[in-house]
């Protein structure tokens, strides 16, 4: 059995293997990990969320993303 590490990906037609991994790249670059935060909002907020998303011209998961690191910067050091 293959390691997902080494497993490549294959694609729908013909099962050939690309040499890829699976899912999406790392936040962090090549060799660096990221991790998953997920939470629910109100309807209302997930669509203000998306309509300055859509203006700032990114997802809602980067906007998400800048906000979060925004706060946790002005909430200061915790050390």
């Amino acid at each position: 059995m293959a390691d997902q590490d080494t497993a490549g990906d294959t694609s729908a037609a013909g099962g050939q293997t690309t040499g890829k991994k699976a899912g999406r790249p790392a936040l962090g670059g090549q060799g660096n990990n990221s991790v998953q935060i997920a939470f629910r909002v109100i309807p209302a907020v997930r669509k203000r969320a998306k309509e300055v998303a859509d203006r700032e011209g990114v997802s809602v998961s980067q906007l998400s993303r800048k906000a979060l690191k925004q706060y946790l910067d002005s909430a200061g050091s915790t050390k």
